[in-house]
């Protein structure tokens, strides 16, 4: 499958256009060139629409496995410990060998993200994983941390490991903007970057999360992305959530305007210090997340996104990693999306 043939099924793919760097996320384009049955179920869901199969054919492109939901920090934004408290869930880690039992049954993947509800630098094996991952020759592994635990022993273990990405989040460019909303040590954090892109060869980028708080701090972003050398600015959304930037815009007609003349900006100044931009689109149309990407929890569950983790529809640790795939509920999942009549949760987090 060329990219010619991509590019006349996909005319909205950038194919030849974004940077190398930027290309290591688990998009559309990673996931149909990695799996040409990937590449099939989606050209299917588009040309049949509602008449498309719930069934997938293809494994998982790619995966978002939670390999701790612990975490050194209880931001304002985060609904981990509501949710912990609410399903009655204790914090612990994934096992290395549950991990190994679900990257043994990984048939054309592209991208792995070891990362969930929690701080992946707490867990004990975060490099073990690592390797047990490569080991399988996936492409992309990557893990995404707030960064206060990079240093000593773990910034070292992890500066030599073979991931191929760390994504850090810092949602603001100052103290008192990233204290807003993070309530930690801004210069720690900055000090800890800083060293580890000095010290190490892998793709360091940081995901800013935009909210009210920061809206305004935003355009700074850049060059303090730049400044800690990191090569990509990720910048998210809050979802369902009283600080949403996306519900804020989105209720609001006449900030659209501004929105769109702030993602510009960002793009201007990320493209003119060299660095990639990615941002996520304020309205989720067509969702193909539960055709090609799986999301795990600690326990083996699938779950329907990484903004649904709560709600759990398989355990891949039980019936194995295909068959929960197809399992039943994934499918009625799959169906009402293809439906146009999304499950309620989705609507609850502004994707609907």
């Amino acid at each position: 499958m060329n990219a010619g043939f991509l590019r006349d099924r996909f005319p909205r793919l950038r194919i030849g256009t974004m940077p190398n760097y930027a290309m290591k996320s688990p998009h559309l384009w990673g996931a149909v060139t990695s799996s040409p049955r990937t590449a099939l179920k989606v050209m299917e869901i588009k040309l049949l629409g509602k008449k498309a199969s719930t069934y997938c054919y293809n494994h998982p492109a790619a995966y978002q496995i939670e390999i701790t939901n612990r975490c050194n920090l209880n931001c304002g934004m985060c609904p981990r410990l509501e949710e912990l408290k609410a399903k009655g869930y204790t914090p612990s880690d994934m096992t290395l060998e549950t991990l190994q039992r679900i990257v043994s049954q990984m048939k054309g993947v592209y991208h792995v993200s070891l990362f969930g509800r929690g701080e992946p630098l707490l867990h004990k094996d975060l490099v073990p994983m690592i390797d047990c991952c490569a080991e399988r020759n996936v492409p992309q592994i990557s893990t995404t941390t707030n960064g206060l635990l990079l240093h000593g022993d773990r910034a070292d273990a992890l500066a030599s490991s073979r991931l191929t990405e760390l994504r850090v989040s810092i949602d603001g460019p100052d103290e008192a903007t990233y204290k807003a909303v993070r309530n930690a040590d801004f210069h720690n954090l900055v000090d800890n970057v800083r060293n580890f892109t000095a010290r190490s060869s892998i793709p360091v980028s940081v995901n800013f999360v935009l909210n009210r708080t920061n809206w305004e701090a935003s355009l700074e972003m850049p060059g303090l992305v730049h400044a800690v050398g990191a090569r990509c600015l990720r910048v998210f959304h809050i979802l369902g959530h009283h600080d949403s930037v996306a519900r804020m815009v989105l209720g609001q007609g006449h900030l659209e305007e501004r929105y769109q003349s702030l993602k510009q900006e960002l793009k201007r100044r990320c493209d003119e210090l060299g660095i990639a931009f990615i941002v996520d689109n304020l309205r989720m149309t067509n969702c193909l997340w539960p055709f090609m990407m799986a999301f795990i929890d600690i326990e083996g569950y699938l779950t329907p996104c990484c903004r649904l983790e709560h709600i759990r529809l398989a355990n891949v640790t039980e019936t194995g990693l295909f068959p929960a795939w197809n399992h039943k509920r994934m499918r009625e999942w799959r169906r009402k999306i293809l439906d146009g009549n999304y499950p309620q949760p989705c609507y609850a987090i502004d994707c609907a």
